[in-house]
């Protein structure tokens, strides 16, 4: 209904009385942020985080979201380098028994992949579009049929002027994405 100050107000109550629910912190992350409250926003998104048993994608994007806004996107590539350290070092715990626990099992199925164009794009928003280049290099080098990583490569050539690279880029995207998404990456080559 967009009552938002109501809403924040409500989940600041809700907060209080639950503080080790991190649904309830990203909740009020995404009202203050539409409140343009990017600093409690950001409050709010580190205590889902610190409340959160494992990475959320939907934490971890609000949070650098919420950071981008606030004029704090190397804090936001800090906070994504961080998120794809752990994810990494997830991978490699094993169970008492041996076995390699399951990544799903541990981070709710987050996609590396997108933790890789959430982090590219928060150097592209920071200025570092070298950096942001590498990141989305490094994407297509791991997986090579997901185009993903050629789409928001593109995206960025084409943003800086290097439109034959991009359409380049927009051709392999187009021939290794699925059928739905082939709009999108139309959308974003013309």
């Amino acid at each position: 209904m967009r009552e938002y100050k109501r809403a924040a107000t409500l989940l600041e109550k809700l907060t209080e009385k639950k503080p080790s629910d991190p649904d309830a912190f990203r909740l009020l992350g995404e009202v203050k942020y539409e409140l343009k409250d990017y600093e409690g926003s950001i409050l709010a998104y580190k205590s889902a985080e610190r409340a959160s048993k494992s990475v959320d994608f939907e934490i971890l994007r609000g949070l650098t979201n919420s950071l981008v806004a606030a004029r704090k996107p190397d804090e936001a590539v800090q906070v994504l380098l961080a998120s794809r350290e752990r994810l990494n070092e997830e991978k490699s715990i094993r169970n008492g028994d041996g076995t390699v626990r399951s990544t799903e099992e541990m981070t709710s199925g987050v996609d590396p992949i997108q933790v890789e164009l959430l982090l590219g794009k928060a150097y592209s928003d920071w200025g570092h579009i070298s950096d942001a280049v590498a990141v989305y290099d490094q994407l297509i080098a791991s997986h090579p049929a997901d185009f993903r990583g050629y789409l928001a490569k593109g995206i960025i050539l084409k943003e800086n002027g290097s439109i034959g690279d991009a359409e380049r880029m927009f051709i392999q995207a187009r021939f290794f994405a699925p059928e739905k998404a082939k709009v999108l990456v139309d959308k974003y080559s013309r």
